[in-house]
């Protein structure tokens, strides 16, 4: 089982290919992805992605640079 510790798969350079993106994680053995928040603006867009694949868990914080 592998973790992805660390994947902005809710980021828009995902939009056109995030399902494959997703599957391809999953056909890799993949169990989990954690997809961190950068800022309160992408909160939204972060559990909503984390709703949509199974496996995906989010991690809600503001980066530094925010």
């Amino acid at each position: 089982m592998w973790i992805d510790t660390h994947c902005h798969l809710d980021a828009a350079e995902f939009a056109a290919d995030r399902d494959a993106v997703a599957a391809a994680a999953q056909a890799a053995g993949v169990a989990t992805i954690v997809v961190p928040a950068v800022e309160a603006a992408n909160f939204a867009a972060v559990r909503d992605c984390c709703r949509r694949y199974a496996g995906c868990v989010p991690a809600y914080g503001i980066h530094p640079m925010y």
